[in-house]
């Protein structure tokens, strides 16, 4: 008889307990709990019991090859796959059981992959990212806060919980705006309705919900003008933002957007423009997450080097390239600059970014040519004025007057140097 194993089962075992007890986010736990459920129910054995059957075995010496665990690892995975999970679902469910070994001084055998043979990737194909026009149609069945969503997804590559996380207050830093005490949606709506597209770019500095790690990243202009539509929207429908720490994106109840509802909101868009599930697995055409991997292989192909793209998406890289990305954001909107066109839906003008030295040096050139230009005109109108009054001074020469008169000019000049 086979046992199925709860949520609650997996969360009250005391090992599970304590490999939860740590500084991590609430999703990251329910996450960790529903794929140890999982393995569970397929191995047929509680948390606890796995790890005194792999402790016992390792204190016994027996080989790694010939352990129990290596064969429950390749035997979930072939059946993780078999059920139609995704690439990423099977990784991101054999990572967290491995976590809870590895938290139990359990060693993991080496050589456990979950990638997919050559058959696998034939047999269940590539799963493609939508275009620009797929994303069109959805925003063209979307309303203006959803519209929103989907464009700040789509060119800036924030996650799930980074958008739904983000502040009024968030909103106006990457606008360069000043955080006033007071809110004045109309002062803001009438600041940023006057720029021009160069000046609609945010650019992002905040940290990504599950691990605290902060990054930057930008958004594009239609991006930005979609979220001044969305502001005034809300103050007409009376979910006003009162305070600056308010969230930018709320429900229809003027509440924080959890993340099943703002998933529902994907799920619905996509029935109404009639994409299809994905055949490998069963997920909806456009999500949140596809718009985020949408805009890191756009910047890739646009010859944005993998660091950068690594820290627009929240990624952990070394200390000292994190520190030099997040003291010079110019630089990195040089290079988000290259995608810029791929990642927004309409034309957008933007000029060329320079850095304040070179703005600098190419103010003052334009002074010194402008000089230049007025230094010639004058040169120009004096050699005018001699060659119209050289006859005058041909005339002086044989004047004995107008000699004398010139050389007792001459005087006093001299005299008054």
């Amino acid at each position: 008889m086979t046992m199925e194993y709860t949520l609650e089962d997996i969360n009250n075992d005391a090992l599970v307990e304590d490999f939860l007890d740590r500084n991590i986010a609430e999703n990251t736990k329910r996450f960790h709990i529903t794929a140890l459920k999982d393995y569970c129910n397929y191995i047929q054995k509680l948390p606890t019991a796995l790890i005194e059957e792999a402790e016992e075995e390792q204190d016994n010496n027996v080989k790694i090859k010939h352990r129990k665990i290596k064969k429950y690892f390749n035997s979930y995975i072939k059946d993780l796959k078999k059920r139609g999970k995704s690439i990423n679902t099977v990784r991101s469910y054999v990572i967290s059981v491995k976590a809870f070994y590895g938290d139990n001084e359990i060693i993991i055998p080496p050589k456990i992959s979950t990638k997919p043979n050559k058959d696998e990737v034939i047999q269940r194909g590539i799963s493609e990212l939508p275009t620009l026009e797929d994303v069109k149609r959805l925003v063209f069945r979307a309303g203006i806060r959803d519209k929103a969503l989907i464009l700040l997804h789509l060119s800036s590559g924030m996650g799930l919980s980074e958008v739904s996380h983000l502040t009024y207050s968030d909103f106006l830093k990457s606008q360069n705006l000043p955080v006033k005490r007071r809110v004045d949606i109309e002062e803001t709506v009438e600041i940023l309705e006057s720029r021009e597209d160069e000046d609609l770019i945010g650019c992002w500095s905040i940290h990504r919900y599950k691990t605290g790690y902060y990054f930057t990243t930008f958004n594009s202009p239609e991006s930005t003008r979609a979220i001044i539509q969305y502001l005034i929207h809300r103050n007409r429908e009376n979910k006003q933002i009162r305070s600056n720490s308010d969230f930018l994106f709320v429900n229809q109840y003027n509440k924080f957007l959890r993340p099943n509802p703002y998933s529902l909101i994907f799920l619905r868009l996509n029935e109404k423009v009639g994409f299809e599930r994905r055949a490998e697995n069963n997920r909806h055409f456009i999500t949140s997450h596809q718009l985020r991997e949408l805009f890191s292989s756009t910047l890739f192909k646009k010859g944005v080097d993998r660091l950068k793209i690594d820290f627009f998406l929240g990624h952990k890289i070394n200390d000292q390239n994190a520190a030099y990305f997040r003291s010079n954001p110019e630089d990195l909107k040089e290079q988000y600059l290259k995608a810029l066109p791929e990642i927004t839906l309409e034309k957008v003008k933007v000029k060329r970014i320079e850095s304040e030295e070179v703005r600098e040096i190419v103010n003052k050139l334009n002074a010194a040519e402008a000089r230049a230009d007025l230094n010639d005109e004058k040169l120009s109108q004096i050699e005018d004025i001699i060659d119209k009054t050289s006859w005058m001074f041909e005339a002086a020469k044989t004047d004995k007057g107008v000699r004398e008169a010139l050389k007792k000019y001459r005087g006093k000049m001299l005299d008054h140097d």
